[in-house]
């Protein structure tokens, strides 16, 4: 991808928070600053759509892994939450607000297909868990799968932190588990209510789970970093003792399986569910070396060509910041000596902790892409550790966030027809997903039905809404075609009358 600095803007100071259709800000101290509003937005004539509108406060410098960002923008003020698409530009792909708001979100392959997985459902605010469905989307962004677990009380309804396919095209889920539970050891009542966390592998044409493990089967509560408190006393505030937030199945058919709480990465048989070990936390395998501490972390992976374990340090749970600044850890583990040693550590750009989300991706061309969750920021660094690409979508922590962020190769082919608008004689046009079109052409006609149409004007697509040009001209009615790089015809919007 090319980058279109013309349309990185330096704008001066106003008290706006909308802008128009793929502007994009430059290291700009008024949107840092919040004097262009919490969590500034895009707007377009052709679409309702209204996703974040970026601060590129380093721009690329150096080579950047391949394929489009994919994120989930939320939080008190972002105008349109849900999974959204863009390119390094800055600019909209696709936006899936229309399935609300979301937290797990990623392209992946499943039986040889590119597909979007997604979470659908409601969030629980007391312990940021959630109930709902794992989606799975064709190029067309339509879901062709429906999942969910089968190990909870609440049978039908998966958690919105984890959604991975895995390499033999099941897909692994989790969900969260009120059950009653002896709490006095930990100051609680004898009747209390603690979460069981349950990571699933399901068969994705069967629905049925071909693994479930529970952490409480496994794990006491005692490893736990968190205290009780005044939870435990109902389902409805059950202790959150463990959290989980991320499950992965490796190549010898084990899990890596992260607990936040429990500063504990756990590495788990995949045939009996015993935990081979433990990384980090109070009972862990192995002695960890200097920077190799974590706490509160998310998106634990295991690089299956170096062996490898990435981590993103959160540092904070939003009472207690543990280090000055959240980080992304790339560990080596040696399972005979029993050491973990740092192979790097990197910074953000703004230093700060991250009281919850985040994620980090090694990228296959060596860059790691950071996302820094609950502050609404993503980075990305080259394998020395030096930032390469770092974007704001929001001012202040919560004003906007994202659960994780990540990159990937994507050809959308949306079934919908693409978009037209008329402001002031323009024609403007878009088509949420596509991302094949090189071209937009007007054509005019004077039946309503666009027969016997002819070619107005040819405009070279630029970012999710081109400007096509002028309406004013001999014929009643207009409409747009999409056309690709060999000018095939990919889609025809509806006719306007003008």
């Amino acid at each position: 991808m090319t980058y279109d600095l013309i349309r990185w803007a330096s704008l001066a100071a106003a008290s706006v928070s909308v802008v128009r259709a793929d502007t994009v800000y430059f290291q700009n101290d008024d949107y840092s600053q919040g004097l262009l509003g919490p969590a500034p937005s895009q707007t377009f004539y052709s679409s309702n759509y209204t996703p974040p509108a970026w601060n590129i406060v380093v721009p690329p410098s150096g080579p950047l892994g391949d394929g489009y960002i994919f994120y989930s923008p939320g939080g008190l003020n972002t105008s349109q939450p849900g999974a959204a698409i863009f390119d390094n530009n800055g600019s909209l792909v696709w936006s899936g607000a229309d399935f609300g708001r979301t937290f797990t979100f990623q392209p992946d392959t499943l039986f040889g297909e590119s597909v979007l997985l997604l979470w659908e459902g409601s969030g629980t605010a007391h312990n940021g868990h959630g109930e709902g469905t794992i989606l799975v989307l064709n190029q067309a962004y339509e879901p062709i799968y429906n999942l969910s677990n089968h190990r909870t009380t609440s049978v039908g309804h998966a958690d919105l932190h984890e959604s991975r396919v895995t390499p033999n095209n099941t897909v692994l889920l989790q969900a969260y588990d009120p059950i009653q539970y002896d709490l006095t050891p930990f100051g609680g009542p004898a009747d209390g209510y603690i979460y069981d966390c349950v990571a699933e592998e399901i068969d994705v044409k069967t629905g049925e789970p071909l693994f479930s493990w529970s952490a409480i089967a496994h794990v006491t509560p005692a490893e736990c970093q968190t205290e009780l408190g005044t939870d435990g006393t109902t389902e409805d505030t059950a202790w959150d003792w463990f959290h989980s937030n991320a499950i992965e199945k490796d190549s010898k058919g084990n899990y890596l399986i992260n607990s936040r709480h429990c500063w504990t990465t756990y590495y788990v048989d995949g045939s009996s569910g015993e935990i081979l070990w433990r990384l980090g936390g109070k009972n862990s395998t192995f002695t960890l070396g200097e920077g190799t501490n974590f706490e509160w972390q998310h998106d634990a992976r295991v690089n299956e060509t170096t062996g490898h374990i990435s981590i993103f340090d959160n540092a904070s749970n939003g009472k207690v910041n543990n280090e000055e600044s959240a980080r992304s850890l790339v560990l080596e583990i040696d399972t005979d000596a029993k050491t973990a040693t740092l192979v790097k550590e990197y910074i953000p750009y703004d230093k700060e902790a991250s009281q919850s989300q985040g994620s980090t991706r090694v990228l296959e061309n060596g860059n790691l892409l950071a996302g820094y969750g609950y502050n609404p920021w993503f980075a990305e660094f080259d394998a020395d550790g030096n930032i390469l690409f770092s974007v704001q979508f929001g001012v202040a922590q919560g004003d906007a966030s994202s659960y994780r962020v990540l990159r990937g190769a994507w050809e959308g082919k949306p079934t919908t027809s693409p978009s037209i608008a008329i402001n002031n004689t323009i024609a403007y046009a878009s088509w949420n997903g596509a991302t094949e079109v090189a071209l937009w052409e007007l054509l005019g006609s004077n039946a309503d039905d666009g027969s016997d149409a002819v070619s107005l004007i040819n405009t070279t697509r630029s970012g999710f809404e081109t400007e096509v040009g002028s309406v004013e001209s001999d014929y009643s009615y207009v409409f747009v075609q999409a056309r690709d790089a060999s000018l095939e015809v990919l889609g025809t919007s509806g006719v306007l009358n003008v």
